[in-house]
């Protein structure tokens, strides 16, 4: 009846993880939350790691992990 609805998606802004219970409260979301594509902003090890759960999982095929580079008018905090 609307298929607008279905071709429409969710933005979660999500946080950068300190530990292995972020990393595991991450994931979570990711998985409660269907994610389809996650966008990983200038962060190799949390790249790896999120794709290295995912497989282990057996989601591999189901989520996408794209990293992209920090705009260069951004600062960290960290």
């Amino acid at each position: 009846v609307f298929p607008e609805m279905f071709a429409s998606g969710t933005i979660v802004n999500g946080f950068t993880p300190d530990n292995k219970q972020q990393i595991d409260a991450l994931m979570d979301a990711i998985e409660s939350f269907r994610c389809s594509v996650v966008l990983v902003i200038d962060n190799e090890k949390l790249e790896r790691d999120l794709i290295n759960r995912l497989t282990q999982k057996g989601k591999k095929d189901k989520v996408v992990v794209v990293k992209v580079p920090k705009s260069g008018g951004i600062s960290s905090t960290r």
